[in-house]
């Protein structure tokens, strides 16, 4: 009876651990912070607390704005349009058209993220087994990679992260094509 009960006490024990940890919660990252705040408003909502909701919601936008969490910020956005639109309370257009513009904006930011952050990852992919480039076919197969981030300017950036990813990836590219004057420069 007793070794029949072992995966069940091993399971009991893993789910203590795991909820220990939780509540001490040294694991804790940015995301936690976000999804610990967006289920809290959800339990607000839920229980027709809409101006205690509303007034979180309005935290987790300025966070998540301020973190440049924009994928965690555009789930808010949804939340928020869900809110709005099915507001009986105030159906007004005019702010369920606002967050519609705050999503488009907030897409657009995700986008230009995606224009540096991706090339950056494939050079970083493609300068895994070496530094830099040795010849002149390599040097060209990465400035063919990184061709978007190299159209770009500073001012093209919408965020803090593509900024630095930009940065990040001209230094490593100016580094791997054997130009360590120019990655000293963007680095700046």
């Amino acid at each position: 009876n007793k070794v029949s009960n072992l995966p069940a006490v091993k399971k009991y024990l893993f789910d203590q651990i795991i909820a220990s940890v939780k509540s001490y919660g040294a694991y804790k990252d940015m995301d936690s912070v976000h999804t610990d705040l967006i289920e809290t408003y959800k339990v607000l909502q839920y229980k027709g607390l809409h101006g205690q909701s509303g007034r979180l919601l309005k935290k987790i936008k300025t966070i998540t704005l301020q973190d440049d969490a924009f994928i965690r910020h555009f789930y808010v956005l949804l939340m928020e349009y869900l809110r709005e639109m099915f507001n009986t309370d105030d159906p007004s257009v005019n702010k369920v058209q606002q967050v519609m513009e705050e999503k488009k904006h907030v897409f657009s930011i995700i986008e230009n993220y995606t224009l540096v952050g991706d090339p950056f990852s494939y050079q970083r992919l493609y300068l895994r087994k070496k530094l830099y480039c040795r010849t002149k076919k390599e040097k060209d197969e990465l400035t063919k990679l990184m061709m978007p981030v190299l159209k770009t300017k500073e001012t093209d950036m919408m965020s803090r992260t593509a900024l630095g990813l930009r940065s990040m990836g001209l230094c490593d590219y100016y580094m791997a094509i054997g130009k360590p004057a120019k990655a000293f420069e963007v680095s700046k």
